[in-house]
């Protein structure tokens, strides 16, 4: 309950015994005017300040002030021998609202709740025997067949059976992107072996355990599962296939027929192809070695003509020996590999003459294949060559066709000698200032 207003009025006011106001008086606060009432010092001024007594100004009049909790009447004795009443000033305003109130004394809160009682009752309602189902009601129905019935936000749990027909589109909503909206599974089974997420995001499983096999959208355009994926029939490709894989040296497609023990094709992550017979481990293989270079580790069989697109020869300065004072205006090699074999063009043009008895050598871009253990004179390579210009010396050299010989005995990238038409070896002494040399051919590389 609340305090309740007192004092403040015109007739608030402290008298003696012949009804004249006293100025300043003193005056306590009784329940009741007997002698037997009980002192109320529970006592607050206008602000709520607590006070112990009343005091009335210099003109005899009492200030408001509120009484104890629901206090409608209090008694004062300013010490006049008899004790005054004084009513709650806001007694009126409070009855006022109590005869405007919706419902003062709680009757039609009452009143209300029987009706409401009535009106929701499900069971003997005005003597009709069992339940009475309202129009907002919950229904649960059994044995019921409903004929084209109109269904507007139904909350379904439980079982069905049967084969329902949806005409329309059916949709399920869900509050985030990964709440499970579709589960299928086989009477008995511990976990559904299909799921649907609202996400679009399908699942499957045996029913035994947890679903294992994925399929659903990634990115923009882009449908993943991550396991494997199985295609028994033929696949038509419109755009790119794509294979990431953690590694290179995993495999991102293999290819087998249906009773071999081992892939027969495998292209790894980096784009290196692996072939075999389907029986024993994959023994043939084309990858990328180095920068714009193909390599295969076995051998490559060509069934037809082999194209080589490339025009581009390196380049090497082929270094003589045995010269002497030879210098030269012109010192150029070129060579292209086709696997052991070498193409090989040597181009020198003396400047100065050069001098010296002993057989000039000329470098190779690599080093030859030699016998090595027959001698000298068994096991030789040789690159035809031609030499104009070629100063007689000591021992009559012409010039002519010439043999750039690579000998069983020999050791390094060299032609280990210059044979002439009189099969005579070529020194320093017989490179004049007009001698040219010229050698193009092959050689088997070591």
């Amino acid at each position: 309950m609340a305090r309740n207003l007192f004092g403040g009025t015109a007739d608030s006011v402290a008298e003696d015994i012949t009804g004249a106001r006293v100025p300043n008086a003193v005056g306590t606060v009784w329940d009741g005017p007997s002698a037997g009432a009980a002192q109320l010092t529970d006592l607050t001024n206008i602000d709520g300040a607590p006070i112990l007594q009343l005091q009335a100004d210099i003109h005899g009049f009492v200030a408001a002030f509120y009484g104890p909790d629901g206090y409608e009447r209090l008694w004062v004795d300013f010490g006049g021998g008899s004790r005054v009443a004084l009513v709650s000033v806001t007694i009126g305003e409070r009855l006022d609202a109590h005869v405007s109130g919706i419902d003062p004394h709680g009757d039609r809160a009452y009143s209300d709740a029987q009706d409401a009682t009535h009106r929701t009752a499900v069971t003997n309602v005005h003597g009709v025997t069992g339940n009475v189902v309202g129009t907002t009601d919950t229904q649960t129905l059994t044995n019921k067949t409903l004929t084209n019935p109109t269904i507007n936000t139904a909350v379904l749990s439980g079982a069905f059976s049967g084969n329902p027909n949806f005409t329309g589109l059916p949709k399920l909503s869900g509050a985030v992107a990964a709440t499970d909206m579709l589960g299928i599974n086989v009477t008995g089974d511990g976990f559904d072996r299909v799921r649907v997420t609202t996400e679009g995001k399908f699942s499957w499983g045996t029913g035994a355990a947890n679903r294992d096999t994925t399929l659903y959208r990634s990115g923009v355009s882009t449908l993943t599962t991550d396991g494997a994926f199985v295609i028994g029939g033929t696949t038509t490709h419109q755009g790119s296939t794509d294979s990431t894989r953690p590694a290179a040296s995993n495999s991102a497609y293999t290819s087998k027929v249906t009773t071999d023990a081992v892939v027969r094709h495998n292209v790894m992550a980096d784009g290196k192809h692996e072939w075999g017979d389907g029986t024993n481990a994959r023994d043939a293989v084309l990858y990328r070695s180095a920068a714009g270079t193909l390599k295969t580790d076995t051998a490559f069989v060509v069934g037809g003509d082999l194209t080589v697109s490339s025009t581009t020869w390196s380049t090497y300065v082929p270094a003589v020996t045995n010269g002497g004072t030879v210098t030269w205006n012109q010192q150029v090699g070129w060579y292209k590999k086709i696997g052991k074999l070498v193409l090989v063009e040597i181009y020198l043009a003396v400047n100065a003459a050069g001098s010296g008895t002993t057989g000039i050598t000329i470098s190779l871009p690599s080093t030859p294949y030699r016998d090595g253990g027959s001698g000298a004179a068994t096991t030789r390579q040789f690159i035809g060559a031609y030499c104009g210009g070629i100063a007689a010396g000591t021992n009559s050299s012409v010039s002519g066709g010439f043999s750039a010989m690579i000998l069983a005995g020999g050791s390094g990238a060299i032609i280990d000698q210059l044979r002439g038409p009189t099969d005579i070896i070529v020194r320093g002494e017989q490179l004049g200032t007009s001698t040219i040399i010229t050698i193009q051919g092959w050689y088997r590389e070591a």
